[in-house]
């Protein structure tokens, strides 16, 4: 059986171009929520830190809801693009989740609207 923690309860699912668009910007916090950005096509995940003023973790996440690369610590202003052409979705967490719930490549995550629980 797998060990379960609860990475989210408080989700904002991002499923139109225009919330993918806006994401983070002129929030002035992420202290409470995680935002799950779905693809209809796995490829390459792009994202702009544009108006967002404090840092996240990233977790970039396969068609089958397994973590295949994590970006920690993204600061404002910045870009960043996956390696892998491979993302069905990404999911923006409060900075230092990533490290407090010792999420690791590898690993499987499951979702719905109402939260997100890390499979260790």
């Amino acid at each position: 059986m797998h060990e379960k923690k609860v990475i989210s309860k408080n989700i904002l699912v991002q499923d139109t171009i225009f919330k993918q668009a806006t994401g983070l910007m002129f929030k002035r916090n992420m202290s409470d929520f995680a935002m799950i950005f779905p693809f209809k096509k796995p490829r390459r995940a792009n994202i702009t830190m544009c108006c967002v003023f404090f840092p996240i973790d990233v977790l970039f996440v396969d068609d089958r809801n397994i973590i295949i690369e994590y970006k920690k610590d993204l600061k404002s202003f910045q870009n960043y693009s996956s390696k892998s052409k491979e993302v069905s979705l990404f999911i923006e967490l409060p900075e230092g989740t990533i490290s407090k719930l010792n999420l690791s490549i590898g690993s499987r995550i499951k979702w719905d609207k109402n939260s997100i629980i890390f499979l260790k």
